[in-house]
C-alpha cells in the first residue's frame, strides 16, 4: 500500500508544474475565461489529491514505522536473551537499552524513507526529463551535469561521515550511560556524599560526546554546504540560460516556466539523492552496531534431556575471567535426598559455582562435570535444565513489575499448596497488610516490601518453580529466626527427591545441614 499511494504522490507531484505552464500559456494567449477556470479547477483537484493521498501516506508510514521499529528492537533483545551469560554479563544496561532503540529506529526510518523516497524523486526526475526532452532537449546535457557533480561530491565526503558519524553514535551512547548514573547509584551518592565525584565522571563524558558532536557537525555541514553550492550554481545558470532563450524567442513563457519547474523538481530529487548518501552512511553506522551484537553465537539450545538429576560429579574444575582465576582443580560430588552447604569467604567463587551448575558459564571454565554419572553438563540442553530440572534463589533479588502473584508464580501454575506454603513462611501477613492483597502490584522500586519479605518471596518462588536440583544462593541473610528455622524444616521434609545446595556464611544454618564444603581462595576444604 506504501509503494501504491507513494507512485500516486509522486504522479501527482509531477503533473502541477505542467498545469501552471498551460495557465500561463492561456493567460498570454489570452484564452477564454471558460479555459481558465477548467484548468484552475483541475488544479485544485490536483492538490485536493495530493493533501489526501499525503495524508494517508503519513498515517501508513508512521503506523508501519512504529510497529518495525518495535519490531527490530525486541528482536536484538530477544537475540540477547539466547545469548550465553557469560557473554552478557557485563553489558551496561543503560548504554545498551540507548544504543539498540536508537539503532532500531534509525534502521526503520531510514528504510522507510528510502523505500517511499526514491520511487518519489526517481519519478520526479524521468518524467520531468522526458517533458523537458519534448520542449527543449538541449538543456538536458546541463542537467545530467548536475546531477554528476552531486556524485562526484558524496564519493568524497563518504568515508569520513560514515567514521565521524561512528564515534558520534558511540558518544552518545556512553554519555547516556553516564547520565544514568546519576539516578540508578543516587543512594550511593547519597549515602557517601558523592554527588562531586559523580558530577566531574558526568563532565568528562560529556567533554567527549560534545567533541564528536562538534567533529561530525563539521562534516556534517560541509556536507550540506556543497549541496547548497551545487544547488545555486545550477539555478543561475539554468535561470541565465532560460532568459536567454526567451529573448531570442527559442521558448514561450509558459513553456519556460513548465521547464524551470521540472528542472528545480529534478535538482532537488538529486540533492534527495545527495543527502539519501548522507543517511546511508548514518544508517550503516546503525547497522554495523546491530550486526556487532547479532554475529554473538546464541547459547546452545539443544542437547540431552534427562528425566532428573541424581548426582553431579565436578572434576578438576577451573574458572577464568581474563587474567583472574576464580576457581582452580575443583572437586566435588552431591547426591539427591542431601543438603549441601557452600561455605567460604568472599570473592572464593561460590556464586560462580552456582552459574556453572546452573548453565549459566559454558565457555569459561575446565575440567568436567558429570550428571549421573554418565552425562557431561556441556551435553544438556540448558534452557531445558534450568526450565525443569534446576531451581536457582539468587542473592540479589529481582521483582518483575506485576502483581505480587506473578511474581510468586513467574508463569507456573498455581500448586494446590500455594496458600499452606505461603502462610508457611509468613507471606499471608504481610498478603493481608498489602491493599490489593496478593494481587497488589509491586516491583523493585516498591517501597511496601521489607529486605526479609523479598527474600521469602524469592525462595517461595524458588520451591514453586520446582526441579530436582534446588540451589540457593544466601537465602538467610535477610530472615528472622524463625524464618531461617522454618525454612530449614521445609528442606529438611522435602529432601528425599531432591539435592539441594545452600550458599551461605550463616554458621547456625551450616551447622544444620548434611554436608558442608568450605571453599578457601581458589580451592575446597
Amino acid at each position: 500500500m506504501i509503494l501504491i499511494l507513494t507512485i500516486i504522490s509522486s504522479m501527482l507531484s509531477v503533473t502541477a508544474p505542467y498545469l501552471l505552464g498551460l495557465f500561463f500559456d492561456a493567460l498570454i494567449a489570452s484564452a477564454s475565461i471558460v479555459r481558465i477556470m477548467y484548468i484552475c479547477l483541475i488544479y485544485l483537484l490536483l492538490m485536493t489529491c495530493t493533501l489526501f493521498v499525503g495524508y494517508e501516506l503519513n498515517l501508513l508510514k508512521v503506523k508501519v514505522h512504529t510497529k518495525a521499529s518495535y519490531r527490530l528492537n525486541s528482536e536484538v533483545l530477544f537475540y540477547i536473551h539466547r545469548l550465553p551469560y557469560d557473554t552478557t554479563m557485563f553489558m551496561d544496561s543503560s548504554y545498551y537499552t540507548q544504543r539498540i532503540n536508537n539503532d532500531a529506529t534509525q534502521i526503520i526510518s531510514y528504510i522507510l524513507e528510502a523505500l517511499s523516497g526514491i520511487i518519489i524523486n526517481v519519478v520526479s526526475i524521468i518524467l520531468p526529463s522526458v517533458v523537458i526532452f519534448n520542449i527543449f532537449p538541449p538543456i538536458l546535457p546541463g542537467i545530467f551535469l548536475a546531477i554528476m557533480l552531486y556524485v562526484f561530491a558524496y564519493t568524497a565526503m563518504r568515508s569520513v561521515l560514515y567514521k565521524t558519524g561512528m564515534a558520534f553514535k558511540e558518544g552518545q551512547s556512553v554519555f547516556f550511560k553516564k547520565l544514568s548514573q546519576q539516578l540508578t547509584a543516587i543512594k550511593l551518592i547519597k549515602l557517601f556524599d558523592l554527588s562531586y565525584l559523580f558530577a566531574d565522571l558526568l563532565n568528562k563524558a560529556f567533554a567527549h560526546v560534545l567533541k564528536t558532536t562538534i567533529n561530525y557537525q563539521k562534516k556534517a555541514y560541509i556536507f550540506s554546504s556543497l549541496d547548497s553550492l551545487i544547488s545555486s550554481v545550477c539555478q543561475i545558470l539554468f535561470l541565465f540560460s532560460g532568459g536567454y532563450m526567451v529573448s531570442k524567442n527559442l521558448i514561450t513563457i509558459g513553456n519556460l516556466t513548465i521547464v524551470l519547474s521540472y528542472i528545480s523538481m529534478i535538482i532537488t530529487s538529486a540533492r534527495y539523492f545527495f543527502s539519501l548518501g548522507k543517511q546511508t552512511q548514518d544508517t550503516l553506522v546503525c547497522y554495523a552496531r546491530i550486526s556487532e551484537l547479532l554475529s554473538s553465537s546464541p547459547e546452545f539450545n539443544h542437547g540431552k534431556e534427562p528425566n532428573n538429576i541424581d548426582e553431579i560429579s565436578i572434576i578438576d574444575l577451573s574458572v577464568r575471567f581474563s587474567e583472574n582465576v576464580i576457581l582452580h582443580s575443583v572437586n566435588m560430588h552431591f547426591e539427591k535426598g542431601k543438603i549441601y552447604g557452600v561455605a567460604g569467604n568472599n570473592g572464593t567463587g561460590k556464586t560462580t559455582l552456582i552459574n556453572i551448575l546452573a548453565g549459566l558459564y559454558r565457555n569459561c571454565y575446565s575440567g568436567k562435570i558429570i550428571l549421573n554419572r554418565s552425562i557431561s553438563l556441556s551435553e544438556i540442553n540448558p534452557e531445558f535444565m534450568r526450565k525443569n530440572l534446576i531451581s536457582v534463589c539468587p542473592q540479589d533479588i529481582s521483582l518483575i513489575e506485576g502483581s505480587l502473584r506473578s511474581n510468586l508464580l513467574l508463569g507456573h501454575d498455581e500448586p494446590d499448596d500455594f496458600y499452606n506454603t505461603l502462610e508457611y513462611f509468613g507471606l499471608d501477613s504481610v498478603i493481608a497488610s498489602l491493599p490489593n492483597g496478593i494481587n497488589t502490584s509491586v516491583d523493585n522500586h516498591n517501597f511496601n516490601l521489607s529486605a526479609g519479605e523479598k527474600q521469602k518471596i524469592a525462595i517461595v518462588r524458588t520451591i514453586i518453580k520446582g526441579g530436582c536440583v534446588l540451589i540457593f544462593d544466601e537465602p538467610t541473610s535477610a530472615l528472622d529466626t524463625l524464618t531461617r528455622d522454618r525454612f530449614l524444616a521445609y528442606l529438611q521434609n522435602h529432601k528425599k527427591n531432591k539435592m539441594v545446595i545452600i550458599v551461605s556464611h550463616d554458621i547456625t544454618l551450616l551447622q544444620q545441614l548434611d554436608e558442608v564444603v568450605r571453599m578457601e581462595g581458589t580451592t575446597f576444604e
